[in-house]
């Protein structure tokens, strides 16, 4: 039985340790704005700690404003915005949206 737990234990952080490195589980670390090379102004755009920070988004990414003055950015391994003309930089990137209807 003991065997049994060390094994399933052993299992489980591989696992944890293979979605993080992957990227299929969201990785949250949060750093310094500065550090990030993100000025007040940005900080300012999101009005709301823990809102995101649009102006930041990349095609498999969100960054975050915390209340500590800090960032957290969620990186995926796939696309999680998009955009309807990839050539133009001025364009934001938008959520692709996944709800199901079943009308279309």
């Amino acid at each position: 039985m003991l065997r049994n737990k060390k094994l399933s234990a052993m299992i489980s952080f591989i696992m944890t340790i293979v979605l993080l490195a992957t990227g299929l589980c969201p990785f949250y670390n949060a750093v310094p704005l500065e550090a990030a090379g993100l000025d007040n102004e940005t900080q300012v755009s999101a009005s709301t700690p823990g809102e995101e920070i649009i102006s930041e988004r990349t095609e498999s990414s969100k960054t975050y404003c915390l209340e500590d003055g800090s960032y957290a950015q969620d990186i995926y391994i796939g696309a999680i915005h998009y955009k309807d003309n990839y050539a133009d930089d001025s364009e934001q990137w938008k959520d692709i949206d996944l709800t199901f209807d079943e009308n279309n």
